[in-house]
Parts: structure tokens; C-alpha cells; sequence
């Protein structure tokens, strides 16, 4: 029972694996193509949280997941499913990066007319010499996390979806004491479609 338990969990890792790689040369096809451009409407910046954070604490249960999401924050204008993906690849990344048991948190503000969205891991944190380069495709660092088979392109779709939605995204780091990633996200204003 317990080899089976431990062979069934290791599938179900490399299943995941190989889900998230292909959804992300999907993803990056589709960007590159010009055929994935974001569908914008209103929408609730803390539903697309709380359901990319669902789908990680089913896949991820050995990490703390929690959020720190301001009150009454305005809609934004924005692509559900792409700002979904990008979260997805940001908790996926923190994930790889950290040790399990440490906590991920996912923050939502309001700053400058923007909403601000943050994921903030505990993790080994990224070389100063990185920080500028994260987002490129294909490249991983040269911090090694747990994650093998990691083809690079996690950070640079995000960058990608970001940039359509014409915000911006960056890096926030300190070694061995974890990292953050911010995007922005335009507010929807009254009557936007």
C-alpha cells in the first residue's frame, strides 16, 4: 500500500508536470501567433485569486497558501482566463522555488489607479544578476529549484499577457530570504466592455 501511495503520487507529479509544460508551449505559441489576445471585461481580481489558489492547494498541499487582499477593491478590466494563467505560473514558480511548508502569499491592492497583484514566496530568493532577466523565454536562472523539466517559459507568458493588458510586471528580491513578483492591472471604468 505505501509503494503503491508513492508510486501514484510521483505519476500524479509527472502528470502535472507535463500539463503545465504543455499548456505553457501552447500558451507562448498562441502569444507569439498574435491568436491569444486578451478579451477584456469587469471582473473580480480576488475570484481569479481564490481560483488559481484552489487548484494549487489540491497540487501543491505541502505548501501554506494564503492572501492579503485589500477591502473593496474595483473591478479591473481584463482577460479572466490569461490573469488566471498568469497566477497559475506565478504560484507554480513560487512553488518550485521554495521548500515545502513555507508559506505563499497572493496580495491584491489598489496603488497609483492600478491594482497592484503580488506573489510572494519564502524561497532561496533571485540573484541580484537575475532579476533582469527572469521574464526572458527560456531562461531558469542560475538558481536551481526543485522543479526539473522547468523550460523557462512560466515567467515570460506572464510578461507577455501583462504587457497586452498594457501594465507592467517585475521582480522583487532578497537571497535566501524568497521573492516577490508584482503585476498591475487597469481598472475597469464605468461602462467598459
Amino acid at each position: 500500500d505505501e509503494t503503491q501511495e508513492m508510486l501514484l503520487s510521483s505519476v500524479s507529479e509527472e502528470t502535472d508536470r507535463l500539463a503545465s509544460l504543455v499548456t505553457n508551449l501552447l500558451n507562448m505559441s498562441k502569444l507569439e501567433a498574435g491568436v491569444w489576445q486578451p478579451e477584456k471585461e469587469p471582473c473580480h481580481i480576488s475570484d481569479i485569486i481564490n481560483e488559481a489558489l484552489e487548484q494549487q492547494k489540491w497540487s501543491h498541499k505541502n505548501h501554506a497558501f494564503n492572501t492579503e487582499i485589500a477591502p473593496d477593491l474595483p473591478e479591473i478590466h481584463a482577460d479572466y482566463s490569461q490573469i488566471r494563467q498568469v497566477l497559475i505560473n506565478l504560484l507554480e514558480n513560487a512553488t518550485a522555488y521554495s521548500e515545502e511548508g513555507t508559506q505563499i502569499t497572493v496580495g491584491a491592492k489598489t496603488a497609483d489607479g492600478v491594482v497592484e497583484v503580488s506573489v510572494c514566496d519564502q524561497g532561496l530568493g533571485i540573484p541580484r544578476e537575475d532579476l533582469g532577466k527572469i521574464f526572458d523565454k527560456f531562461y531558469r536562472g542560475t538558481q536551481k529549484g526543485k522543479r526539473l523539466g522547468s523550460t523557462g517559459l512560466g515567467l515570460s507568458i506572464c510578461q507577455a499577457i501583462i504587457l497586452h493588458h498594457e501594465r507592467r510586471i517585475w521582480a522583487e528580491s532578497e537571497m535566501g530570504r524568497g521573492a516577490t513578483i508584482y503585476f498591475t492591472l487597469p481598472v475597469a471604468l464605468p461602462g467598459s466592455e
